[in-house]
């Protein structure tokens, strides 16, 4: 399907913080999503560890 919209999901853990959940947090939108009517309109894009400099 060419009309899919791309749901790209960022995720970085800076130094001497604590370590979020973003295993599962993925998981859970991704369960949300395959839930869902429109399942095939959308695509799950992941990037983890992100820097500042990535994003432009």
């Amino acid at each position: 399907m060419s009309d899919r919209r791309k749901i790209l999901i960022l995720s970085a853990n800076p130094r001497e913080t604590v370590k979020p959940r973003l295993d599962e947090e993925r998981r859970e939108i991704k369960e949300g999503l395959r839930r869902s009517k429109r399942r095939d309109h959308y695509e799950i894009e992941t990037v983890e560890a992100v820097r500042t400099r990535d994003l432009p």
